[in-house]
């Protein structure tokens, strides 16, 4: 009897100990909740203010961010007014495809005797050959030989030059074309 007695109670401790393990990994548990991301940390810490700001300045300049605040100002439009106007205007976006053909349109705006030509037949072909995270560089092969190499800012889309003309430059020069590729979409 006294074994049983015995066996009893280290059930019972046994048991109390498998409830106290429990308990103990519930709340472990509960402490490993899912954190938020940095994003919604930011999005949470940023007034709607900044928010809106952010998307605006994406897609147009300082100043007229500046001269929207002014005139929300005077017309008392709430932040979310501004907001919902700001993404209903089209996004400004870069790709290679219309990069390209942008560059196309500005070669043959400024030499128009370039529609006339066989691409195979002179030579010459336009590539996007690099990209990064602030530039696009497309290349243009001249019918004449020589390349320029259009570096195209993808935030403001403004396009400067260099050239390499072999057996003639030693390497890339800094070309003399300067333009705004928005200038030359379709």
């Amino acid at each position: 009897m006294t074994s049983n007695l015995r066996k009893g109670k280290y059930m019972k401790h046994k048991g109390f100990i498998l409830i106290r393990l429990f308990v103990t990994l519930v709340l472990m548990l509960c402490g490993c909740g899912a954190k938020k991301s940095t994003v919604e940390q930011n999005s949470t810490d940023m007034s709607m203010k900044e928010i809106a700001k952010k998307e605006y300045t994406e897609t147009e300049s300082e100043n007229e961010w500046d001269n929207m605040l002014e005139n929300t100002e005077e017309t008392g439009k709430t932040t979310e007014e501004i907001t919902e106007e700001i993404q209903s205007k089209p996004v400004k976006v870069l790709t290679h495809e219309n990069v390209l053909t942008a560059i196309q349109n500005y070669c043959y705006s400024t030499n128009p005797a370039l529609k006339d030509m066989s691409q195979e037949e002179h030579c010459f072909y336009w590539e996007v050959t690099d990209v990064t995270d602030s530039e696009y560089t497309v290349t243009y092969r001249s019918y004449t030989g020589s390349f320029v190499y259009y570096h195209v800012n993808i935030n403001s889309g403004n396009v400067t030059t260099t050239e390499y003309v072999p057996g003639i430059t030693d390497g890339e020069v800094p070309g003399s074309e300067t333009f705004n590729i928005w200038d030359y979409m379709v």
